[in-house]
């Protein structure tokens, strides 16, 4: 984002999104660098409301 967020800490985000159900998931970020651990805060969150393991992962 050009601008930063309301609160002045988050320039990036990232979003998730169920290819399967049509669920998305927006994290906001202050660096690139914390994208990792937002899909494993995803990953953690999605595995245990389903039961299941994600079993792809798409990118752009």
């Amino acid at each position: 984002m050009r601008t930063q967020s309301i609160n002045g800490k988050n320039r990036h985000h990232v979003s998730f999104i169920d290819d399967y159900s049509g669920y998305s998931a927006s994290y906001y970020l202050k660096h690139k660098n914390q994208a990792h651990k937002a899909f494993l805060e995803y990953k953690a969150w999605a595995e245990n409301q389903t039961g299941e393991k994600i079993k792809k992962v798409r990118s752009d």
